[in-house]
């Protein structure tokens, strides 16, 4: 479920300094890094895009790009995590309960909590 301002962009809460990780999938080209720049202030964007260069759609989902691009995405958060950035926004094409539960499992011990998880519509 995602909130939107007044001006039509999806806004996220915010509180007392809490550490967010904020999830936004969606479609090739539905605008996933144009929101992830937009709600950063500041904070660290981790695209699965960052490690799919290259490759190119679809042929990233039957070579086995996609599956190493997610798992070089999951070493990054590792790495970002640790810095106790306040702000981490992660950009990707899918992601499945099962995937949003590896980005929490890593997260969640250093006091992040999931913030939405936005499917921009094209």
């Amino acid at each position: 479920m995602s909130r939107t301002s007044p001006k039509g962009s999806p806004s996220v809460p915010r509180d007392s300094g809490a550490k967010r990780l904020v999830v936004i999938r969606g479609y090739v080209g539905s605008g996933k890094s144009s929101l992830a720049k937009s709600i950063a202030l500041g904070g660290t964007i981790i695209s699965l895009d960052s490690f799919l260069v290259g490759d190119h759609y679809p042929d990233i989902f039957l070579s086995g790009a996609a599956r190493r691009a997610s798992r070089q995405l999951l070493g990054r958060l590792k790495e970002v995590v640790c810095t106790g950035e306040r702000m981490i926004i992660v950009d990707t094409i899918g992601c499945t309960r099962y995937e949003i539960r590896e980005l929490l499992d890593i997260a969640k011990p250093h006091g992040y909590i999931l913030g939405y998880v936005f499917k921009p519509r094209n």
